[in-house]
């Protein structure tokens, strides 16, 4: 098991890392999605570089969680309601930019044991938003991340049928108001 600090941020672990993240251009995958409370939901995530996304949770939830580079919105299709976001509080947000670079960010708990590589990393201007990553080493593939709240909930995100760098059209990335109200036609 191997523990490293931000100082040492040379390590061969976090490189290979930054430039695993840094050659995906965008992704899709399905996921399992545990809460803090014990919950389960189920549904498919798209992500688009830089800053868009589209996460969609299946029945019964029945919601999407969608960035169009600029906004984000939280789309409930039951009731017919939207709220909106900004970038900055999704915690997975670094994930999307152009070129991740950690020494912007404090790593911590670097763990490299039986084929599982993982490490903590939140930004230095926002205390308490964490997001744990973690991968597969041989061969290097994002397996899930963790994410802890400021209260110190835990949400845990495991991925399965990943596929990167994959041909996803802008159209993916709308914001749709459930009323039929485009908001991202002319942003």
């Amino acid at each position: 098991m191997i523990f490293l600090s931000f100082g040492e941020l040379g390590s061969d672990e976090i490189k290979k890392i930054q430039k695993y993240l840094n050659n995906i251009s965008s992704l899709k995958s399905n996921f399992t999605q545990i809460s803090g409370d014990g919950s389960i939901t189920y549904g498919t995530i798209f992500m688009k570089k830089p800053d868009k996304f589209r996460i969609v949770f299946h029945e019964p939830q029945n919601e999407i969680l969608v960035s169009n580079g600029k906004k984000v919105a939280l789309i409930n299709k039951k009731i017919n309601s939207i709220s909106m976001y900004s970038i900055d509080q999704i915690p997975f947000n670094f994930l999307l930019s152009k070129q991740i670079n950690f020494k912007n960010y404090i790593v911590s708990e670097i763990i490299n044991k039986n084929n599982i590589l993982s490490f903590k990393i939140s930004e230095k201007k926002q205390k308490g938003k964490k997001i744990k990553l973690i991968f597969e080493n041989k061969p290097l593939s994002l397996k899930k991340w963790e994410i802890e709240d400021q209260q110190g909930n835990l949400i845990q995100i495991s991925l399965s049928s990943l596929s990167t760098n994959i041909l996803l059209e802008n159209q993916k990335f709308l914001i749709l108001d459930p009323r039929k109200n485009p908001f991202s036609k002319k942003d």
